[in-house]
């Protein structure tokens, strides 16, 4: 019986219900407030009931449940990743199942949050035979015949390819805590690790050792991209990224329905290679859970019908790297799913549509990822567009706003060109519908962003790219979340920016707050009067010896910059900033040229100042547990890096990848020295990928190896991407 007010009161008689209405209901007032109490009190006796249940507990109860079967230690709720309930809710089925490899590698899944698959490297050992003991899976010779099966060599699912031709020779090292306990080479001024030096091998490395379990965990993360048009480089020629550039594929990772079962290909979401979508494609009969239709997919459509997918069997998997090979003649189109690229027998007539998965190490700079979308304070009107709705076009919803302003919301991953001309309006929210990431790509000049005094603009979920952006007029607030104002402008062929170190955003208006939040943009411009506040963002102008972040200029930036606050980011490129209020758990990896002059009045000196950090106001404002480049002038610093000067050669950032468009991009390297890769506040790393918590995982799975790691046998994680 549920006891709402209306429950209560009709409990009532009837006469001291009419002689209630007589004096304005009184009694149903009181009523209304004892059955809001009695609503609490039967909310908490669910919930106490459901705290009966690891499934369904509160998350603060997991720790008193986990601590009736013994388990400590659980990574904070605050952890992305880590499932500590189900963590918790299999323990006595891991304790069951105690040292078996299926138990190890659903353990590294439950304790990091990250797709795992455990390997016994023993069973990779070339050894000699032994007439009482035959192991003709080990024999002592390599075959380079079949190179499907050398594709998998090294990799976590070497097993899988092996026949009787992939031995190793016995290491008798230990295998170390995980495969990036390197000893980290010097790194060049700009942070990022040579691709020579980044093969060395390990510090003590032992792999394929009769004791030596591996722990392959796979942080990069298959984010969805549905329904966008393929760009065209010629007739019958397309690529699957919307801005032009080659992309590798990432497989939708088949979720795993048994303890028991040891993660295959399917199961990760790892680059799909040309073979591995071979073998989907040639496979007996129709499966529509392969890559082909799970991972990635073609479509046409013709104007006022239904998309058509292209069947499976009329796809063949291509090398395209030079353009030249051809779909056979009982195909339709051919997919080389290692660069991206698309190549159909005959030209299509109709608009091609790719369905396909990116490589991300988070979700940062929009995505279809579930984001917040609820409107912006004041903004009433919400009008949709789609490439297949009423609206259409950006410039129409902008027309078809009323003066108050109001809410543009894009229902698709479309990609939309338009030369945008943005009306003034005391709010304005431009922003991509949930799980949806549309390509606005801006023609003629620069998207100039208008508003009224004390007005605000926010973009939200967006890829913009094309032209640079910029905010004249002084507004009170800019807001960019969960978008990416394309560093270097626009992308070649080759992924590399076509204007490297043009700023992306420029914001004139005095008195402006710029908020970036879970964004990536190239470099900012903001006039010394107004204010920007950086969390969980890229800021990349291209290379380490630009300028990231200072004040416009007729003939480049010349002045500081507003105010600045920097909280758990990255900022690739150089500083000049009146202010900064903060500056805390970051990276700003900054550098200058070899041959730039130490005299800041040479006019062969790009900028007119000499740090790779400088700010004019170091009185005010701290920087504390951040990288800051040597010879940088900031505020007072607390638990900075490098500590010393003679920590500055060996404690810098590395980072994976600094080219927009890479599925690293941003991460820092394993070789990166644990001041860094440690030194946040909270022991997590310093820069845009804090809040991911990496070490914490790590350190946790370490802890719970202890625990199901049977005797004599020794445990190494190894990183596979």
């Amino acid at each position: 019986m549920s006891f709402d007010a209306d429950t209560l009161y009709k409990l009532l008689p009837e006469i001291h219900r009419l002689r209630d209405a007589e004096r304005d209901e009184p009694l149903r007032a009181l009523l209304g407030v004892i059955a809001d109490q009695v609503a609490l009190l039967e909310e908490n006796l669910a919930q106490l009931h459901d705290d009966q249940f690891v499934e369904t507990s509160a998350p603060w109860t997991l720790p008193y449940i986990a601590d009736l079967l013994g388990v400590t230690g659980l990574p904070s709720t605050g952890i992305e990743g880590p499932n500590a309930r189900a963590e918790v809710a299999n323990t006595i089925a891991y304790r069951r199942r105690k040292g078996t490899v299926a138990v190890l590698e659903q353990l590294a899944r439950d304790a990091t949050g990250w797709p795992a698959r455990a390997v016994e490297f023993f069973q990779l050992v070339a050894t000699t035979q032994h007439l009482n003991h035959l192991r003709p899976e080990n024999t002592s010779f390599i075959g380079v015949r079949d190179a499907s099966r050398l594709e998998y060599l090294g990799t976590a699912f070497e097993r899988l390819a092996r026949r009787t031709d992939l031995p190793h020779s016995v290491d008798v090292r230990r295998i170390p805590p995980r495969d990036g306990a390197r000893v980290a080479p010097l790194t060049p001024p700009g942070g990022v690790l040579d691709p020579a030096l980044d093969a060395l091998p390990l510090a003590g490395v032992g792999r394929y050792g009769i004791p030596n379990v591996g722990l392959f965990l796979f942080r990069l993360r298959a984010q969805p991209l549905t329904r966008v048009e393929a760009s065209k480089v010629a007739a019958r020629c397309f690529r699957f990224d919307p801005l032009g550039a080659d992309v590798a594929l990432f497989n939708n990772a088949r979720t795993e329905r048994e303890l028991t079962h040891l993660a295959e290909p399917a199961n990760v979401p790892g680059r799909i290679s040309r073979r591995e979508l071979h073998r989907d494609l040639t496979a007996a009969g129709s499966d529509a859970d392969g890559y082909y239709g799970r991972s990635l997919k073609i479509e046409t459509m013709t104007p006022g019908d239904e998309p058509a997918l292209i069947d499976r069997t009329k796809v063949v998997a291509c090398d395209l790297s030079d353009w030249s090979r051809e779909p056979p003649l009982d195909k339709t189109v051919a997919v080389d799913p290692a660069l991206g690229r698309i190549k159909f027998r005959t030209a299509p007539t109709a608009s091609v549509l790719v369905s396909y998965h990116l490589g991300v190490t988070a979700n940062l700079g929009g995505g279809e990822y579930t984001r917040s979308t609820a409107a912006s304070p004041g903004a009433r009107t919400v009008i949709r567009v789609s490439k297949t709705g009423p609206i259409h076009t950006l410039q129409d919803a902008l027309n078809a706003l009323p003066q108050a302003g109001g809410v543009i919301e894009i229902d698709d991953s479309a990609r939309y060109e338009e030369n945008l001309t943005v009306p003034s309006f005391p709010s304005l929210e431009i922003r991509a519908a949930d799980k949806r990431r549309p390509t606005l790509v801006i023609l003629g000049g620069p998207l100039i962003l208008r508003g009224a005094k004390d007005g605000e603009i926010t973009l939200s979920g967006l890829l913009i790219a094309g032209r640079a952006v910029q905010c004249d007029d002084p507004i009170r607030l800019l807001r960019i979340e969960h978008t990416t104002l394309l560093p270097g402008i626009a992308l070649g062929a080759d992924g590399k920016p076509t204007s490297p170190g043009a700023p992306s955003l420029t914001v004139f208006g005095a008195n402006t707050e710029l908020v970036l939040d879970h964004a990536i943009v190239g470099g900012l411009r903001v006039v010394d009067e107004a204010k920007a506040t950086i969390t969980a963002s890229i800021v990349d102008a291209s290379s380490g010896s630009a300028v990231a972040y200072a004040a416009p200029g007729d003939n480049g930036p010349k002045g500081p910059g507003g105010s600045l606050r920097v909280v758990s980011s990255t900022l690739i490129g150089k500083i000049h900033a009146a202010a900064i209020e903060l500056v805390s758990n970051s990276i700003l990896l900054a550098y200058r040229e070899p041959n730039e002059s130490n005299d800041p009045n040479d006019p062969n000196n790009p900028w007119p100042w000499l740090e790779p950090v400088r700010v004019r106001r170091r009185q005010e404002g701290c920087v504390r547990f951040s990288y800051v480049p040597p010879g940088s002038r900031v505020p007072r610093r607390a638990h900075c890096q490098p500590a010393s000067e003679a920590d500055a050669a060996r404690v810098r950032p590395m980072l994976d990848s600094t080219r927009y468009g890479d599925p690293e991009y941003g991460r820092l390297s394993l070789k990166c020295p644990d001041e860094i890769r440690r030194g946040a506040d909270d022991g997590s790393e310093m820069g845009v990928f804090h809040e991911l918590y990496q070490p914490q995982r790590e350190d946790h799975l370490r802890v719970r190896l202890d625990e199901y790691l049977r005797f004599g046998l020794e445990a190494g994680i190894v990183y596979a991407t």
